[in-house]
């Protein structure tokens, strides 16, 4: 029981690590390219899949925006918060 408490709770961890990955990800490809580019880049990925409900398959690829307590599941910031930080840089 403990083993399954500890795999559940240790699955926060590792998805605020993806998430915290993901923002260095958009910062360096800014840094390579420019702030500009990746923001259109991220906004072209929000027009082509933010509006698709879950039931079309894309939950599964975790494209899907999970709302409040299992937002700390995701292993992806949503993308206008992703576009959000950028424009902070």
């Amino acid at each position: 029981a403990c083993q399954l408490l500890f795999t559940f709770l240790g699955s926060f961890v590792t998805m605020w690590f993806s998430r915290q990955r993901e923002f260095r990800a958009d910062a360096g490809a800014s840094a390579l390219l420019n702030k500009n580019s990746m923001i259109g880049a991220l906004q072209t990925l929000q027009q082509k899949f933010e509006p698709l409900d879950a039931p079309n398959g894309l939950a599964t690829a975790k494209i899907a925006d999970a709302k409040g307590m299992f937002a700390l599941l995701s292993s992806h910031p949503p993308l206008e918060t992703r576009i959000e930080a950028l424009r902070r840089l």
